[in-house]
């Protein structure tokens, strides 16, 4: 009867164990997207971001017993140390312990042949756009990314640099329009268009206009295909499909912004008086 309490109590406490590292990859928005048969050997850089501390704790410690884990340690260290700071300690230091355990790391302690030494490791937060790179974009939910993007001085999509707005376009399919406030979600618009397509969208009010960012997550597989060649590729399509002659098409509201708005409404006065005129000058 004992031995059937303590292992209830057990699978309880690891129930209980699973449901806060879930409810931390949630908070911090990196998702939860565990593969089987992941092991320290095959753990990458980038699939290192769908665990947490006691996860990675685990697999060092089925590791240990491999005859190359030495040999291996720092290669393991390396690619751990992408997702999580990671520290060492004195294994008999015990305030060093505590100290870090109240700063959030968790410890273990790795043995070689001949010595023993601490690990402590704590995962990495994303919280500005600089914290993103090509490893952890695909590992944060949409909504993270654009409370990322809000958190950015309000500067909008185009205060982003290149370099970030390439790591962001990896991983998401990226929308943008700024148009006046009470003409943003009219019906059939473009922001209507958008949220019935799955988009989430970030609002910054900038006066009486407002710019709406569209974000969806980008399936992994078209991410992959994407490279530098690909991008040349396109670009050199483009150049060579371009026509001096072509019409430049404006839409409605995608390429619209607080500039040229009055500068469109002007030109488009302008024709009208000049029709205006002909008609005059044939009569």
């Amino acid at each position: 009867m004992m031995k059937k309490e303590i292992k209830e109590n057990f699978d309880k406490q690891e129930k209980a164990n699973k449901t806060a590292e879930n409810a931390k990859s949630v908070k911090e928005g990196t998702g939860n997207r565990k593969s089987k048969g992941v092991s320290i050997k095959n753990l990458t850089k980038g699939s290192v971001w769908d665990f947490q501390e006691n996860d990675i704790i685990k697999m060092m410690k089925k590791a240990e017993k491999d005859f190359d884990f030495e040999d291996s340690y720092s290669h393991y260290v390396s690619v751990i140390k992408s997702a999580f700071i990671v520290d060492t300690f004195e294994t008999d230091n015990k305030s060093v312990q505590m100290s870090l355990e109240k700063q959030g790391y968790k410890l273990m302690k790795v043995k070689f042949d001949e010595k023993e030494c601490g690990l402590a490791i704590k995962k990495k937060t994303i919280k500005k756009i600089t914290d993103l790179t090509y490893e952890n974009i695909h590992h944060i939910t949409t909504a993270k990314l654009l409370d990322v993007i809000s958190n950015n001085f309000g500067g909008g999509w185009e205060s982003i640099a290149q370099s970030i707005k390439d790591i962001i376009e990896y991983g998401f399919e990226i929308s943008t329009t700024t148009l006046p406030t009470n003409r943003l979600k009219k019906k059939g618009g473009m922001y209507e268009n958008k949220i019935n397509d799955g988009f989430d969208v970030l609002e910054i009010a900038k006066g009486t206009w407002t710019e709406a960012i569209f974000a969806k997550e980008r399936p992994l597989v078209t991410a992959q295909k994407m490279n530098l060649n690909d991008e040349e590729d396109l670009m050199e399509d483009d150049f060579n499909g371009f026509n001096g002659n072509d019409d430049m098409d404006i839409s409605d509201e995608e390429e619209m912004t607080e500039e040229n708005y009055g500068t469109l409404v002007d030109i488009a006065e302008e024709g009208e008086d000049e029709i205006e005129e002909d008609d005059s000058e044939m009569v």
